[in-house]
């Protein structure tokens, strides 16, 4: 028979996950209201207007760790005074001296994550590049 500290334990997760989807479907109501008003007005004024045709904007969620453009550039000032390949961990490690931060290893983990998807967008505008790998992690440097 399973324990009842387990049951309690899931149940209690349950009833969380009902909650936060029951939140997230009122307010994908809401929002699904704001568009159908929105479209109403351009109607309005041109009620041969398309507005199928209208290309959604891509929801990108806010960084709580960098002003905009700031995690770019302080991963880039990193790599050029380092003046060699650093490995993630490395690049972690001085951005957040640079920012004051200081975390344990676990706190870190959401931070790390930040200043990897700042590297993966220089590395899709061709700033910086992998290298290579040591102990399983990738070594960036900038792009000559």
């Amino acid at each position: 028979m399973a324990e009842s500290h387990v049951i309690t334990a899931l149940v209690a997760k349950r009833a969380e996950l009902a909650g936060l989807l029951d939140h997230h479907r009122k307010e994908i109501e809401r929002i699904q209201q704001e568009v159908g008003a929105l479209d109403t007005a351009i109607k309005l004024f041109d009620p041969e207007y398309n507005v199928g045709g209208i290309r959604k904007k891509r929801y990108r969620r806010k960084n709580n760790y960098f002003q905009q453009n700031e995690g770019a550039r302080l991963v880039l000032d990193v790599l050029r005074e380092e003046k060699a390949p650093m490995s993630t961990a490395l690049v972690v490690d001085k951005v957040s001296k640079k920012k004051g931060f200081a975390f344990d290893s676990e706190s870190i983990k959401p931070f790390h994550a930040a200043v990897l998807n700042t590297i993966g967008r220089q590395v899709a505008k061709g700033t910086v590049e992998k290298v290579g790998t040591v102990d399983n992690m990738a070594v960036w440097g900038l792009v000559k």
